[in-house]
């Protein structure tokens, strides 16, 4: 078996807090657009690239508007939903520099193990974050405009120089040591915690930065993501939208890769798990719906306590003169929730409509795959 890769990451230091950070981050992206939906002539996002249309400026705009209305609220959930580095010594562990991560972090699992089986603690926080953990809520616009990964840290009381962060074949470990030294002593205590990585993402591409006020933000961008089937649903967090069978595309334009399969129909409402040998296992989906129901009245994302949520929203238009009008209450509306056998990464999830059947899939982690 080879060894696990580890590359270091470096740690750029901000001098902004990470409220600052946050709010010149808003403050940049909505100044590439105007106030009605429209993109500035220098806009970041030129029309037409990356697969970009007026669909998706108009969610990066309701994204923005939303997360002003609820600044405060955004910034506690954020706060709440941060990482925290674990005590090394606190398993009988130090050195961490010495040890090759993965080894070192079976090792921490194994032990954390023993202990909630002693002390009989069944919510003790795992040392290694798995996507259950956090995939209900990893994904934000970027600088860019496209959709990125991003998680956080409180790492209060540590510089840049203290921190070391190394990405592994999954994951990205962060280790932190801090010295503590007197006219008589000097000791020093390590800190690490591992989150698994989704698949999804541009590992390479993967930022550190750590703020004045002692935030660390890791951030790299969702790799081949279609923008046309990304929303975001009231929290704001990510969500997906299915195709239509009759829009997906039957050949390759301007030379580009031919377009994914489409999903096929099974006969099975609800969950069931797919197997598909060496490329692993896969969630499918089908939810019979009314006809009534589009591609845009529908709405999917991933909620805590792996629960996958299907929700739609029909309003009908009626006439007045020459122009149309939204009534002011959807005339029908629905809300399916699924218990699944773990959670999956929203950016990964596709869906389509095929006849009157939602179709949804998404890949299951390896560690999954492995169990079962």
């Amino acid at each position: 078996m080879s060894r696990d890769r580890s590359i270091a990451i470096p740690v750029n230091r901000d001098t902004r807090t990470f409220e600052q950070h946050r709010r010149d981050f808003f403050k940049g992206l909505e100044s590439n657009f105007r106030s009605n939906g429209n993109r500035h002539s220098d806009s970041i996002m030129p029309y037409g690239q990356h697969g970009f249309d007026d669909n998706w400026f108009n969610e990066v705009d309701d994204w923005i508007k939303s997360s002003w209305d609820h600044w405060n609220d955004e910034m506690n959930r954020i706060r709440r939903g941060m990482f925290q580095l674990m005590p090394l010594d606190d398993f009988g562990m130090n050195d961490w520099d010495t040890h090759e991560p993965n080894s070192l972090i079976r090792q921490m699992e194994q032990r954390m193990q023993e202990m909630r089986k002693r002390m009989g603690i069944s919510d003790m926080p795992p040392f290694k974050a798995t996507f259950d953990d956090f995939l209900n809520d990893p994904y934000e616009i970027g600088n860019d405009g496209k959709l990125h990964f991003k998680v956080r840290f409180d790492v209060k009381g540590f510089s840049p120089e203290d921190i070391n962060v190394k990405t592994t074949d999954n994951g990205v470990v962060v280790s932190a040591k801090k010295v503590t030294q007197t006219n008589t002593s000097k000791s020093s205590r390590e800190f690490c915690r591992m989150i698994e990585l989704p698949q999804s993402i541009e590992q390479t591409k993967l930022e550190c930065h750590l703020t004045d006020d002692g935030v660390l933000l890791l951030e790299a961008p969702v790799k081949n993501n279609d923008h046309k089937s990304v929303t975001f649903n009231n929290k704001p967090q990510l969500a997906i939208r299915p195709k239509s069978a009759f829009s997906r595309p039957t050949t390759p334009r301007n030379g580009r890769k031919s377009p994914a399969k489409p999903l096929i129909l099974k006969g099975t409402p609800g969950p069931t798990i797919i197997d598909d040998g060496y490329k692993g296992k896969r969630l499918h989906v089908e939810i019979p719906i009314d006809p009534m129901y589009k591609s845009e009245d529908l709405c999917i994302n991933v909620e805590p306590n792996n629960r996958l949520v299907v929700s739609g929203k029909h309003t009908k238009h009626t006439g007045e003169g020459v122009r149309l009008r939204r009534t002011s209450s959807p005339s029908a509306q629905f809300t399916h929730s699924y218990e699944i056998p773990q959670a999956v990464d929203p950016s990964s999830i596709t869906s389509e409509i095929v006849g009157n059947t939602l179709i949804i899939e998404a890949p299951l982690n390896k560690s999954y795959s492995s169990y079962y």
